[in-house]
């Protein structure tokens, strides 16, 4: 998909563009871009711009831009800010931004290509950010498994001077997506709003009640999951978690309750909406890895979160598992398949000092209050019920 702010058409003259080896005349870089690479042009035009004297409406706007040569293309209305003549338009730049991204979201585009060149600065600048941002969406949606092949790239030339600029050579740059390790902070729906308008705020707020309320049950279970990653706590994958959500379904409730805020002119914050976002698409990658997940046996979880903590820089973690599971099959090594029985009991320990501090010093594996099993020469090893709730009150308390 090929994305671009919409500047005044008048304003546009033709130029050979000049991609690879291969020269096109037109008044428009996108044109060129689509016909070379097959792909979809969507133009995204200030609200400013439509209501503007000699245009009126989006649909003239649309004829006079394929007046100028732009043959096939999707154009849609994005806020505006300021006073332009002797409008004044109350939008910030978070609604700017958040009617790109939730445009490009709702297309969910394989590739994205950026053409910042028209249109005015501000808006260009929220078009590159909004990409960012769900570049960033679509790699954190596959941070445990391969990271995704969804990419974003910025196109540029020279700046054209009219009636003077005859060829312009087009380069590319990757724009790289901001996927790290880390959660979110900014994750409260409740403060997605930050309008002075209390009426649209309650009425809002009553209609996705529910929408919210399934996100917070998720981003529990995800902070869980996260937690159980970056603290080396494999057990919790398969005894706290169980990632039985429709997320797609969580995440349309929340595209619609934006989407209804940004339609009533409601200010609302980005950051927010994006971070929500991205504890969605994490979800849905640690769904998937727990999906991958049989049994809590030693092999298992020593190959799968090996692998996992490879992918996500914690290569430490891996050295830390890798120890704790060493000395349980050295105390285990005697036992026999069908045997049960809790490793407090096997070690003879006397009992932690600190229990909560060696729980996470030992990749969860607390001799107090874990089980093991022995099946078929595999130890599958298993938290004591009473104790989750303990442990989950743990992972809570982690920042």
């Amino acid at each position: 998909m090929i994305v671009q702010i919409c500047g005044d058409p008048k304003q546009y003259s033709k130029v050979n563009f000049k991609i690879g080896e291969k020269e096109v005349e037109s008044c428009f870089c996108s044109e060129v871009l689509r016909e070379l690479r097959n792909e979809e042009v969507v133009l995204f035009a200030p609200k400013s711009l439509i209501e503007k004297n000699e245009i009126g409406s989006i649909e003239v706007l649309k004829d006079k831009i394929s007046e100028k040569g732009l043959k096939s293309f999707e154009i849609f209305e994005i806020p505006s800010v300021g006073i332009y003549g002797e409008r004044r338009y109350y939008a910030k730049f978070d609604d700017v931004l958040a009617s790109i991204f939730l445009k490009i979201f709702e297309k969910r585009p394989k590739s994205i290509l950026v053409d910042p060149s028209t249109g005015q600065n501000f808006y260009s600048i929220a078009l590159l950010e909004a990409v960012r941002s769900y570049a960033t969406y679509r790699k954190l949606e596959r941070i445990l498994q391969d990271g995704g092949d969804f990419e974003a790239k910025m196109v540029s030339y020279p700046p054209i001077i009219r009636d003077l600029t005859k060829t312009a050579e087009v380069e590319f740059h990757k724009i790289p997506a901001k996927a790290f390790f880390s959660f979110p902070e900014n994750t409260n729906l409740d403060e997605i709003i930050i309008s002075k308008n209390a009426k649209a705020k309650e009425e809002i707020g009553k209609k996705y009640h529910n929408s919210k309320s399934d996100f917070r049950k998720l981003l529990i279970e995800t902070k869980i999951a996260f937690n159980a990653i970056r603290y080396n706590v494999p057990l919790a994958f398969y005894e706290l978690v169980n990632f039985e959500f429709k997320i797609d379904d969580i995440e349309r409730s929340i595209f619609e309750m934006a989407k209804e805020v940004v339609e009533r002119e409601v200010n609302l914050r980005f950051v927010v909406l994006s971070e929500v976002f991205y504890v969605t698409a994490m979800a849905k990658s640690f769904q998937e890895f727990k999906k991958s997940l049989s049994e809590p046996c030693t092999d298992e979880i020593k190959e799968k979160f090996s692998e996992v903590y490879k992918k996500v820089g914690l290569d430490v973690n891996g050295r830390f598992l890798e120890r704790d599971i060493s000395e349980i099959k050295g105390e285990l090594k005697n036992k026999k398949v069908g045997e049960k029985g809790k490793l407090k009991e096997i070690k003879g320990t006397k009992g932690s000092s600190d229990i909560e501090r060696n729980f996470f010093a030992h990749s969860g594996f607390l001799y107090e209050y874990t089980e093991f099993e022995i099946k078929e020469q595999e130890i599958c090893l298993y938290w004591i019920k009473d104790k989750h709730r303990e442990i989950k009150n743990w992972f809570k308390k982690l920042e």
